[in-house]
């Protein structure tokens, strides 16, 4: 049976349903559709002239027109928000950062975008219409029914492509127009920022132009393919409004810091509380309910949350929350609205959700049906408001949604397939607090974060409730036939562990070197990074092949207790833990800051192998394993076995190393061509950045592993544990990550942050170290001749040279020297190596001639030595 939805799809593919229908379907229908969206689905193109040897510019985007035909869509709402042209012409994009010429330059070579097009499909709700029309000329020979087969095509291909209802994005700017809240002729003139526009182009394949004010950063180019469903991403950048007078970023060498921008960006709303209630009852099948406490910023007429493709949004409703009067007791009660919460957790029958109560409202979803495969839908829900929220109201919006968010494994094992998405949410929002209720068969259980604070049997259901109190910045849970066992030990927090029968990493034998690891873990941590942010830890195992943390939460994957040597194991279970701290307490800005997330979070599981296990060579075989794949260096070594950190030869043939971007792209690292950079950026160069500042730090003639008390938050380290004997006292490194997390528990910095956190533990500007580590892609290559001699005054010198290569000339970095001795202690010097070549002259202790000599030592700099 077609839905109403898929009903009007296909009458509008077939070109069955004329523009002027007026069908309307009300909010109580099934799938209810405004009719202003229903007016963009059906928006016809018209003819509006030729275009010759002319201009057309968006923002750094500038489309020459050679000579072509340009066909517009019927207005909605009074706006034209499409346009076609047939024809060719050319795109010219220039990036406003080093950074982003040189993902340009990977994509296409070249750092410039350059290209010629044999077609354009645009979609907008700035002034786009008015300005091409201004360009035209008398049309020849229109072929409106090539345009509009066009125009159709890439519009079903953006959908089915790439999740991405175009129409339902024109919506949300609509509505303000609709209702006369914005004049479409002044649509594009909020702050800075202007509409919408987005253009499909007919070039080297289609790629995408999008301009968004929505997002952050407003311009993305990328490319959708079409097989892999996977996307190139060319480059990303702000408005031009949005930087400081002068532009362009200077010509030249490695690329340098991204300016500043000037915009002070808020999203739409603030995410107060999540009220969330799942029947886990038929099997992979899932039914919810979610209720939003939401705080509009501006106003607001419509929102875009997200929502995992495999669920299905069924009923918004919308309510204005009760002012909370306090409970009894409470000596000063808020005034401010809050989620209406009953004391009982059952407020329906165990195996029932109730119904949502609230105004019925509007809103889009589009259904995706792809064939063979499983059926989607688009991940972002339009949500028209009842009437314009004022900036600082707050409202409820109440959701009823189903979809397969399991998959069933084995006997009494279930995976949750999406994990962030399972409910509708903005993620820019800001943090929230949780309210979380789960239904199922009383066979079953559900792990979460927060604090079980009930948990019921009724007629063979067992319901439980998760509260979080303190905003998080997201919640998910573990699901299946789990037993419960809670854990104590001495000196931090308690821990739930809930596992199934077939949990491996708590099965007799291993149990006890899980929870050694997590234990262990957090001292070491805490140590390093402050008192562990929660009260209580739950711990469980999912049969997923990758692991996941949220505050309090810890979800470690089964792999690490299956084929795993020692070492690695404890660095995929300590990395999820680590998470705690990095990801969870400590967020991050945007995403070309999560570096700071996977790479401390990294760093910390190594460093547990290093000071938690003693395990001083698995400790270098990961720097060394590393560096290698940051550098792109095939490693045989571990292709054999004989090495088994970092990634195998065979999954390096897929990656472009450090020439793949800076760790400030972020996730744009992944391409269809380089699927895995993405993690050896991110994870391990981004790891390295922390080594590299910790050995910078280091006091080589400390103490190894040497502590102050004071700093352990009333936590004491394992003393049993295994000093590395290799590296002095990293005091000043514990120093510089504890100030920094400590400060920043509840808020996301950004990497500019953390830089000033470095500045300061060195006491001098360390722009230099982020410009060439974070911001560039050079990896130097160091040619060390090095060799001790005796002068004839009978006094030793190291003396040589050092040659620095494919890095620009000004590259510098201090890098250690051991020198040892067969029966004395060895002394570490440290050089600078900063120019082509550096001559070496230091004098030794008068001792023996030294046994060795170790250039770079601890692979304390991300380099090949040759």
């Amino acid at each position: 049976m077609l839905t109403a939805r898929a009903t009007l799809a296909l009458l509008i593919a077939a070109g069955t349903l004329a523009p002027d229908l007026g069908l309307t379907l009300t909010s109580e229908d099934p799938d209810p559709l405004p009719e202003l969206y229903q007016a963009l689905q059906n928006a016809q193109l018209r003819s509006a002239g030729a275009l010759r040897n002319s201009s057309f510019e968006v923002d750094r985007i500038r489309f020459h027109f050679g000579e072509g035909e340009l066909y517009l869509l019927d207005p909605a709402a009074g706006v034209v928000t499409g346009a076609v042209v047939l024809g060719k012409g050319t795109i010219r994009v220039r990036p406003p950062s080093a950074v982003e010429r040189q993902q340009l330059d990977k994509h296409l070579d070249e750092e410039e975008l350059d290209e010629e097009f044999n077609g354009l499909v645009m979609r907008f709700t700035d002034d786009s219409a008015e300005r091409l029309r201004a360009l035209t000329t008398a049309a020849r020979k229109p072929d409106v029914g090539k345009a509009q087969k066009l125009y159709r095509d890439r519009i079903k291909k953006a959908l089915e492509n790439r999740l991405t209802d175009l129409d339902a994005r024109v919506l949300h700017d609509l509505v303000s127009v609709a209702r006369g809240q914005v004049a479409s002729s002044s649509l594009n003139e909020v702050g800075r920022r202007q509409g919408y526009f987005a253009a499909e182009v007919d070039a080297k394949g289609w790629f995408t132009v999008d301009v968004d004010p929505l997002n952050r950063e407003e311009i993305r180019i990328f490319q959708a393919r079409d097989l892999r469903r996977t996307w190139d991403h060319w480059t990303h950048f702000h408005v031009a409004s949005d930087y400081p007078a002068g532009g362009d970023e200077p010509e030249g060498g490695s690329p340098a810091a991204p300016q500043a921008t000037l915009e002070g960006w808020t999203p739409a709303i603030r995410q107060l509380e999540v009220a969330v209630d799942l029947l886990l009852d038929n099997g992979e099948e899932v039914e919810g309910n979610a209720e939003l406490l939401l705080e509009a910023t501006r106003p607001l007429d419509a929102l875009r949350l997200q929502i995992s493709p495999i669920l299905d949004v069924s009923q918004i409703r919308f309510a204005v929350p009760p002012v909370d009067r306090g409970g009894s007791g409470s000596p000063a009660p808020s005034t401010q609205p809050t989620i209406p919460r009953s004391d009982s957790t059952l407020d329906s029958p165990p195996g029932e959700l109730p119904d949502i109560e609230g105004d019925p409202l509007e809103f889009v979803q589009a259904h995706v049906g792809r064939g063979l495969n499983e059926d989607r839908w688009d991940p972002r829900v339009t949500v028209v408001l009842p009437r314009t929220m004022a900036a600082g109201e707050r409202f409820l919006l109440r959701f009823r949604y189903s979809g397969d968010l399991l998959a069933r494994l084995r006997a009494g094992d279930f995976v949750v397939r999406d994990t962030e998405t399972w409910y509708p949410r903005d993620p820019e929002a800001g943090r929230a607090k949780y309210d979380m209720t789960f239904r199922m068969p009383d066979r079953y259980r559900v792990a979460s974060g927060g604090t079980l604070v009930d948990e019921q049997l009724l007629d063979g259901k067992r319901v439980a409730r998760w509260v979080v109190d303190e905003p998080v910045a997201a919640m998910s849970f573990h699901y299946g036939r789990l037993d419960v066992d809670e854990y104590t030990p001495e000196g931090i927090p308690p821990i739930s562990i809930y596992t199934s029968p077939n949990t491996l990493g708590f099965a007799p034998g291993a149990r006890e070197k899980t929870l050694e690891d997590i234990s262990g873990a957090l001292g070491l941590y805490t140590h390093y990074f402050g008192p562990p942010p929660f009260n209580k830890l739950v711990l469980t195992e999912t049969a997923s092949s990758s692991g996941q943390s949220f505050p309090g939460f810890v979800r470690i994957s089964f792999a690490t207790s299956g084929g795993m040597h020692t070492g690695e194991a404890e660095l995929f279970r300590t990395h999820e833990l680590a998470h705690q701290w990095w990801g969870n307490a400590i967020g991050w800005d945007t995403y070309r800051d999560q570096w700071m997330s996977e790479g401390f979070a990294q760093y910390a599981a190594a460093l547990y192998v290093l000071e938690g296990l003693g395990e001083e060579d698995k400790f270098l075989e990961m720097m060394s394993a590393w560096s290698k794949d940051v550098r792109g260096q095939m490693d045989v070594a571990q292709a054999i076995g004989v090495r088994h950190y970092g990634f195998s030869p065979g999954a390096m043939r897929v990656s472009d190393g450090n020439k793949t971007g800076a760790l400030w792209v972020g996730y744009r690292l992944n391409s269809d061509d380089t699927p895995i950079d993405y993690r050896v950026q991110i994870y391990e160069k981004g790891a390295y950045v922390l080594h590299m500042l910790r050995m910078m730090l280091v006091d080589w003639e400390g103490p190894s592993g040497s502590s102050e008390s004071a700093e352990d938050g009333g936590l004491e380290r394992n003393s049993e544990r295994s000093e590395s004997p290799s590296i002095g006292d990293d005091t000043r490194f514990r120093r510089m990550m504890r100030e920094f997390s400590v400060a920043n528990v509840g808020k996301d910095p950004s990497t500019e942050d953390f830089l000033a956190a470095v500045s300061r533990a060195f006491d001098q500007p360390m722009d230099w170290f982020f410009d060439q580590w974070v911001y560039g892609t050079e990896v130097p290559v160091y040619r060390a001749d090095l060799e001790a001699e005796r002068d004839p005054d009978g006094t030793w010198h190291l003396r040589g040279r050092v040659r620095q290569e494919d890095v620009a000339d000004d590259f510098r970095m201090p890098v250690p020297i051991r020198v040892s001795y067969e029966n004395q202690e060895p002394i570490v010097h440290t050089i600078w190596v900063d120019r082509p070549e550096v001559e070496v002259d230091l004098p030794l202790p008068d001792r023996d001639k030294p046994d060795d000599i170790e250039f770079n030592v601890m692979f304390a700099v991300l380099a090949q030595v040759k």
